[in-house]
């Protein structure tokens, strides 16, 4: 949004009050014998002082007088900048670029200004500009780095800021740490645990990334063919590492190993830590993946025992960590094709982050999950009328005609055939209700089964599946899901009717 100049006479009348009341001015203008100039000094001395909005008044009205000053435009988007005036600022460095478009300083600030307004791409491509017309821009180089960390892009934020930390004089602990945790995301272990390990020597008080370091250095120990207990003991032997932690890093560097695809070092760390807790629900489950045992869906008993572990940071996890954001969108395209709906089933609760967007006056909300542990969660949101612990496919196979809408996010990743969940969900449905469901598709296999224990689906076979049970299509829309250990997951939100 353009911001308003004043006019001519207006400066000029502001310039002769200011000349009267303000000495600093007066001296300026005699110095300088010229308006604009004296202005800017002016307004760049209130703004060393943290005037920041008498700064920006006194150069708006320089850009008022000589609005193709580049530099004058510049001044003013960094003194609306200070003053936390963002979209201002960003329009008036805009402005400057517009006159000047050579100044990679100038793309630097329009990108942080970017950055700090949400605009991530407008503020990657501020930055790669900067870099364009300055390589050796190095705080270009670094924001641009942290801009990819924060977008969870962890190759091409390892990229840059192993470029920037070069080009650093000084070395600085944290962007090193970013550096070492890029690294460990884009799964190049070995290079992590190097990077953190120099992180580590830089800020030897900071625990967390000493435990990151133990974690790349424990899970690359075992890509290398590193004995289990070798790579334990090492693991151990670091400064500060507790059995406790010790035992935390194995639970997620087994996750890592499967998710990044080094299939003997996961098996043979997941038959040890078995063989310690015999019966272990997720790594009977998880084990047989990696194994290549036919499953068709989770068992429960991992399903439950996974979710009652989970339930304490589960939303703090999925929404936050995760980036879930299927639970609006879902309800949104169910409500602008809903006819008539007053009695909702929630398959699949979990901790009842669809209730709000569920319950609404004159409607009964009824959710059901596997998980003790998640319904309790669930019940202190307070928008279910009804909670269930039972398991989704038997419950809707027990009930004919009851529900108007049936929502299932995050639901059909557990279930790899889909054929029962169809029939059941028909049964369970009245006459023209929706059953609104997302998937993570795939663009293969009908069916495919992760790392994760998370099944995949390509949509067509969801909507044959849908079709045979007696669904009608009516929408399907793309989204990104979630955030996984190896990157973005791919999704669809889809919404069926009861014919």
């Amino acid at each position: 949004m353009a911001i308003e100049l004043p006019d001519v006479t207006e400066v000029e009348a502001a310039a002769a009050n200011w000349r009267e009341s303000q000495p600093r001015f007066r001296a300026l203008l005699e110095r300088y014998g010229d308006l604009p100039r004296a202005l800017r000094h002016f307004g760049l001395l209130l703004w060393e002082q943290g005037l920041t909005q008498d700064a920006a008044n006194v150069l708006t009205g320089a850009v008022a007088l000589t609005p193709q000053d580049a530099a004058l435009w510049s001044d003013l988007s960094g003194a609306l900048h200070a003053g936390d005036r963002l979209a201002d600022a960003a329009y008036c460095m805009a402005e400057s670029l517009l006159r000047d478009h050579a100044q990679a300083s100038s793309w630097l600030r329009l990108g942080t200004i970017r950055a700090n307004l949400g605009e991530m791409e407008s503020a990657e491509q501020a930055y790669k500009t900067a870099l364009a017309l300055d390589a050796e821009l190095a705080d270009a180089r670094l924001s641009l780095g942290l801009l990819y960390f924060g977008l969870k892009r962890f190759p091409e934020a390892a990229h840059h800021l192993k470029i920037a930390l070069a080009a650093t004089a000084e070395p600085n602990p944290q962007v090193q740490a970013c550096y070492g945790q890029a690294l460990a995301h884009a799964g190049d272990f070995a290079e992590a645990a190097e990077a953190l390990r120099i992180a580590v020597h830089l800020d030897p008080g900071n625990h967390v990334v000493a435990q990151k370091a133990a974690q790349a250095r424990f899970i690359a120990d075992l890509i290398a063919g590193v004995p289990l207990d070798a790579a334990t003991g090492a693991c151990l032997a670091r400064p500060g590492i507790s059995e406790k932690e010790a035992a935390k890093i194995s639970r997620q560097a087994f996750h890592l190993l499967s998710a990044h695809g080094h299939k003997q070092a996961a098996l043979g760390l997941g038959e040890a830590r078995l063989a310690q807790d015999p019966g272990d629900p997720e790594l009977d489950y998880l084990l047989a993946i990696l194994r290549g045992e036919p499953v068709t869906r989770a068992p429960e008993r991992y399903v439950a025992s996974h979710f009652d572990q989970f339930a304490e940071e589960f939303d703090k996890q999925l929404t936050g960590v995760l980036g879930y954001s299927a639970f609006k969108p879902l309800a949104g395209l169910a409500e602008a094709h809903a006819v008539h709906i007053a009695r909702v089933l929630d398959l699949g609760c979990g901790t009842g982050l669809a209730g709000p967007f569920l319950a609404q006056p004159g409607r009964h909300v009824t959710g059901v999950d596997l998980s003790g542990g998640m319904l309790e969660k669930a019940r202190a949101r307070g928008c279910y009328d009804s909670l269930l612990n039972t398991e989704a496919v038997a419950y809707l196979g027990a009930h004919d005609a009851v529900y108007d809408l049936i929502f299932a996010a995050d639901v059909l990743n557990y279930i790899g055939e889909l054929g029962d969940l169809m029939k059941n969900a028909a049964q369970a449905l009245v006459a023209g209700g929706l059953f609104a469901l997302t998937i993570e598709t795939n663009t293969g296999a009908d069916i495919a089964l992760m790392p994760s224990g998370r099944f995949a689906h390509a949509l067509d076979y969801v909507l044959a599946q849908a079709g045979e049970a007696g669904f009608a299509t009516v929408a399907t829309q793309e989204i990104q899901l979630r955030y996984e250990t190896t990157g973005f997951v791919a999704g669809h939100l889809i919404l069926l009717r009861r014919v």
